[in-house]
């Protein structure tokens, strides 16, 4: 009802209402074919937004399987809002499925350097270090600066924090 109102999309386009309706067909109504339509209809009112790319990327990622897609609109979503975190978390995430840990290692280091106190993008980057790098100096420092930032210890209940400390002891760094 409010597209039918919004004849000259001015609110479709303030309010990100293209992409609330995709939501619920893609969350909701399990409608990806019509959540797709309307990412399409986001980006098409709001180009220079970076919400409508993101959100398809993750729906072309998760649903459509269409990996080369979902890695184009991560990085227009990146190019669109290069201070956005959570788009540089998110492609790394899209790398590390697809095995390219080099993209995912830049990705995570550059989430990390605009926003150092954030666990998440820490822990990942430190998970790879150790993992997949085995860079476990590296990867002791990203996990103690997650212990350092964890005051509540509520992030540490919720991985492996201490566990992987521990291990990476063992090889006597």
């Amino acid at each position: 009802k409010v597209i039918e109102l919004d004849t000259d999309t001015a609110f479709a386009q303030s309010k990100y209402l293209n992409n609330n309706i995709a939501q619920l067909y893609r969350y909701d109504i399990k409608d990806n074919t019509k959540a797709l339509a309307y990412y399409n209809r986001e980006i098409e009112l709001s180009p220079e937004s970076a919400v409508g790319y993101r959100n398809r990327a993750s729906l072309y990622e998760d649903e459509l399987n269409d990996l080369e897609q979902a890695e184009a609109d991560y990085s227009k979503a990146i190019a669109l809002a290069p201070e956005d975190t959570i788009n540089y978390y998110l492609r790394a995430q899209l790398y590390m499925t697809q095995g390219l840990f080099d993209q995912a290692l830049a990705d995570y280091t550059t989430a990390v350097e605009i926003d150092p106190t954030d666990m998440d993008f820490l822990y990942a980057r430190a998970f790879l270090y150790q993992d997949k790098f085995n860079d476990y100096e590296a990867a002791l420092r990203d996990y103690l600066k997650v212990k350092e930032l964890d005051t509540d210890t509520a992030f540490a209940q919720s991985t492996y924090l201490y566990n992987n400390i521990a291990l990476l002891y063992r090889y006597d760094i």
